[in-house]
């Protein structure tokens, strides 16, 4: 069980574990119930649902798109707030009140900023009815602390886990992506050409003679010229493409809806945002390949093209002068 468990994304595994253990939590106060007058029933209903649930998460959950994973989160929260609204001693509502703080921090640990909010308003909004309608004495105090600590635990987990995010995925001198955001960005754009059935171009970009920029002008003007390229392409992309630095003088492309011809396009585009000169490898993201496949292609095209320029290895390396010719050219 245990290694089926870490082959699933963690954001299945954490949503299928808060409905396992509610629903095991029902069903055990549905066996020993704390008071007499207890809904016994309601309990029973929703432990039992809370396990079939568990189990469809596990099995169907990897398909799931962040959306997906969001309204489960919802229906666990309304979910909460019918048997809260049901309790008839304070004791139990406080215990129930619980599944509103771990649905906070699994939104502030998996979900991006906007989704947090939605369902931190979805856990203010539902706690505040189901309090005041279980008619307990005592319960606008509850709602302060169950409402305040998810909203607060949600908050900053997400603050915390998107400067992490953004770390692990950003170029810190460029601030383009790096390759582990590539990987995830890439796929996205992927799927969305695929639900249009349109094709997705990758192309691979290297600098020409960037070894003699650091040689004559030093490292600082290599480490400008990424800078200002990082720059001057960002403004040229559109909205269906991602450019990401691999590394050194290395960038990747990956375009939505471009066959070859559209991707050439796309690099013309890059060409006069910036006075560097650079060489590209292309091709088509096939249906069914591989990433690092399509990736590996790609690069084959990049050195074909690079052996092609080698001719032209007299160009004259990049300076902060030029970079400012052609920004003042485009504007």
């Amino acid at each position: 069980m245990i290694g089926f468990l870490r082959k699933l994304p963690a954001p299945v595994w954490a949503m299928a574990m808060i409905y396992g253990v509610g629903g095991v939590m029902c069903l055990i106060a549905a066996t020993f119930p704390i008071s007499p007058t207890a809904p016994v029933v309601l309990a029973r209903v929703v432990g039992c649902a809370s396990l079939l649930a568990t189990a469809l998460i596990l099995g169907w959950g990897r398909r799931m798109p962040p959306l997906g994973l969001q309204a489960v989160a919802i229906v666990g929260v309304l979910t909460n707030s019918l048997l809260v609204s049901a309790c008839t001693t304070d004791y139990g509502a406080a215990l129930n009140s619980f599944a509103y703080l771990w649905v906070g921090i699994y939104a502030g640990q998996f979900f991006e900023r906007r989704a947090v909010r939605v369902q931190c308003a979805v856990i203010v909004v539902a706690s505040g009815v189901a309090l005041k309608l279980s008619g307990l004495p005592g319960m606008g105090t509850a709602w302060v602390l169950v409402a305040g600590s998810s909203v607060l635990a949600g908050e900053v987990l997400s603050r915390v886990n998107t400067r992490l995010r953004t770390q692990l995925t950003t170029d810190p001198l460029t601030g383009l992506l790096n390759r582990a955001g590539f990987v995830d960005a890439s796929e996205r754009v992927r799927s969305l050409a695929a639900r249009h059935g349109e094709p997705t171009s990758i192309a691979l970009i290297d600098l020409d003679g960037f070894k003699r920029v650091n040689d004559l002008q030093g490292h600082a003007a290599g480490d400008e010229l990424l800078v200002d390229l990082g720059r001057a392409w960002r403004r040229s992309l559109r909205g269906s493409e991602v450019l990401a630095r691999f590394g050194g003088d290395e960038f990747a492309l990956v375009m939505a809806g471009a066959a070859r011809g559209g991707a050439e396009e796309a690099l013309e585009r890059l060409r006069l945002a910036s006075a560097a000169e650079w060489s590209a490898g292309v091709v088509e993201w096939e249906r069914g390949e591989s990433l690092d496949r399509a990736v590996a292609r790609a690069d084959a095209e990049l050195y074909r093209a690079k052996r092609a320029r080698r001719g032209c290895e007299d160009v004259v390396p990049w300076t902060p002068d030029a970079a400012r010719t052609t920004h003042s050219a485009a504007a």
